[in-house]
């Protein structure tokens, strides 16, 4: 099992609600015990107490000084941890991965060589009908089975 201080969680976040990222973050750190866990944290301003109780919690948060999306938060705060830590773990700051299948992709990723894992979770089959289009609800399928299979 690699060591738990090599691994650097990023969790970019908007507007998320603060309480639930905090007791997330605290899960996270209680049973992950990762070197870091870092919210890129989108639609604050330096100074705001919701800062605050995300770093009581555990996290470095890092407002940006504009809005910048979800992709540009993630691949900044990768490119910034990856001088400091072998592996890196994205989870979506809305909880969709609990904390038991985090430290299950935490265990994947590590070793010798360069590895990847993805973590992917059922959507409700309502909730899949009502918000995707018929292209999308095939290539997610067709994308969890490939996931599955490897």
């Amino acid at each position: 099992m690699p060591d738990k201080t090599d691994l650097a969680i990023v969790l970019p976040a908007y507007r998320p609600p603060i309480d639930r990222l905090s007791e997330y973050v605290e899960a996270l750190d209680t049973q992950l015990g990762p070197g870091r866990i870092h919210v890129p944290f989108d639609g604050v301003q330096d100074g705001d107490p919701q800062l605050r109780r995300l770093e009581q919690a555990g996290a470095t948060v890092s407002p940006p000084p504009d809005r910048q999306g979800k992709g540009a938060a993630l691949s900044g705060a990768f490119d910034r941890l990856a001088t400091s830590f072998d592996r890196l773990l994205f989870l979506d700051a809305g909880e969709s991965a609990s904390v038991e299948s985090a430290a299950h992709l935490a265990e994947q990723v590590g070793g010798s060589s360069p590895t990847l894992a993805i973590g992917y979770r059922q959507p409700q089959q309502q909730a899949e009908r009502q918000n995707r289009t018929g292209y999308r609800r095939v290539f997610s399928s067709a994308y969890r089975q490939l996931a599955h299979a490897s």
